[in-house]
């Protein structure tokens, strides 16, 4: 241990300063700093510039701008995903989510009030190639107007994700003509989006 005039300093307090200025460094220079900045919420004790985007520390975040939530998350997870997960709980795509909030919008304009996001009801027992009933689901389904709604990315019209996540299926076009034949045979008309 060397000893300072100021007091003792050791390798930790001295690769705890490195990392120190290391994450100002990142976070000060990187895209996705400016986002987690804006979003940081003053629940922390921490500045945004004390914290890697990297860390795996649960912060506390707020999105004052769209709509006031208040959750937890970590920096590395808010740098692949920088959304509140109260407006697009994982597992949904933004681009899901978003057409489901103008779906909702407008059919609640023209008096349509059963919008149904992520169903799995409608097509819970079809029959897949391998033979088998499986479950699939809708991302936005309106039952009143017999009328249902898909987001296709370019994510989930991918042939590998396709085969990789629903390895019975040879295709993305195999995969989504199987449900647009469910729903026709079940009165209901499936949109691609």
């Amino acid at each position: 241990m060397v000893v300072e005039p100021d007091g003792p300093v050791c390798g930790a307090e001295t690769l705890r300063k490195k990392i120190r200025q290391r994450n100002v460094e990142v976070n000060s220079g990187a895209a996705n700093s400016l986002i987690l900045t804006k979003l940081w919420s003053d629940r922390n004790d921490q500045k945004p510039d004390e914290v890697s985007c990297g860390s795996h520390q649960e912060i506390w975040w707020r999105n004052d701008e769209w709509c006031g939530h208040d959750w937890q998350a970590t920096p590395h997870s808010m740098t692949k995903r920088p959304l509140c997960p109260v407006c697009y709980p994982a597992g949904r795509s933004a681009g899901e989510i978003e057409l489901f909030k103008f779906v909702q919008s407008y059919c609640r304009q023209h008096g349509v009030s059963k919008v149904i996001s992520n169903d799995r009801s409608l097509l819970s027992r079809v029959m897949s190639p391998d033979g088998r009933k499986r479950m699939y689901g809708l991302d936005v389904y309106m039952p009143d107007l017999r009328l249902a709604f898909e987001y296709n990315g370019d994510y989930w019209r991918s042939d590998d994700v396709i085969t990789t996540v629903h390895p019975v299926f040879s295709s993305a076009d195999e995969y989504h003509g199987l449900k647009k034949t469910a729903c026709l045979e079940r009165g209901v008309q499936l949109m691609f989006v």
